[in-house]
C-alpha cells in the first residue's frame, strides 16, 4: 500500500453529520450539508447549526455560491441561502422531487414523476408534462 500525503491528510476534518449526507456545498466560504433525514447542517467547522427543511429524507441538492436548493419526498423544494434563511419554492403535495436545478437570474427547475416545472427569478412558474419520468 502507498504510504498517505500527510499534506493532504492534515487539510481533511472529519465531520458527524448524525444523518446521510444527500450533497454538500460551499454558500460562500461555509461548508453546508444537506442531510438524508431532511435537515440541513451549516457553518464553520466546530459551529454548525441544525436547520430542519424537509419532513422527510433531502432527495436532490443543487448548489451555486450563494444559495442551496433542496427537493425532498416531502414534495417540497426549499431554498437556502448565504443569510441563513429557508424559503418554500414549491410544494408539490408529497411528491418525490427527482431533480433540481439553477439557473441565470435566480431562476429554479424541479421535477416529479413527469411533471417538470421552472420559476424565474420574479416568481413566474411554467409547467410541462414530459414522455416519461
Amino acid at each position: 500500500m502507498p504510504p498517505v500525503n500527510d499534506s493532504l491528510v492534515k487539510l481533511v476534518e472529519s465531520v458527524d453529520t448524525g444523518a446521510f449526507v444527500t450533497a454538500a456545498a460551499f454558500i460562500g466560504s461555509i461548508p453546508t450539508f444537506a442531510l438524508g433525514d431532511g435537515a440541513l447542517l451549516h457553518g464553520p467547522m466546530g459551529a454548525q447549526k441544525r436547520i430542519e427543511a424537509h419532513k422527510g429524507s433531502i432527495l436532490v441538492a443543487a448548489a451555486d455560491n450563494n444559495q442551496l436548493v433542496t427537493g425532498g419526498d416531502d414534495g417540497r423544494v426549499i431554498r437556502f441561502d448565504a443569510t441563513g434563511q429557508t424559503t418554500e419554492i414549491a410544494n408539490e403535495n408529497n411528491r418525490w422531487i427527482d431533480a433540481v436545478a439553477l439557473g441565470p437570474g435566480s431562476a429554479i427547475a424541479w421535477s416529479f414523476g413527469k411533471m417538470a416545472r421552472a420559476r424565474d427569478g420574479k416568481g413566474a412558474t411554467r409547467s410541462m408534462f414530459t414522455p416519461s419520468s
